[in-house]
């Protein structure tokens, strides 16, 4: 079963990568690098992912996620699945 797809807008996307991260606002943005925020793991990205889908009903794999650099790209990732739902 699958949760509904819902659109959001950047902050929201914002504020739900920050829900896998103990970061302050001010250290995440969307041209912070994934790999580079501070505990990032494979249990953390795990966790994303499943923020993601909780969040908008998109399913990001592990192959799509590894092939993001930044926050932005996690972000084209799931607006392209939404068709440009996230903004």
């Amino acid at each position: 079963m699958s949760l509904p797809r819902k659109s959001l807008g950047r902050d929201e996307f914002l504020e739900m990568v920050r829900g896998a991260f103990p970061l302050p606002p001010q250290e995440l943005s969307p041209a912070s690098v994934l790999r580079q925020l501070e505990g990032w793991d494979s249990l953390t990205s795990v966790m994303l992912v499943a923020e993601i889908y909780a969040g908008c009903g998109v399913q990001v794999s592990g192959e799509e996620m590894h092939g993001c650099t930044t926050v932005a790209d996690l972000l084209v990732v799931i607006e392209s699945k939404l068709g440009a739902g996230c903004r």
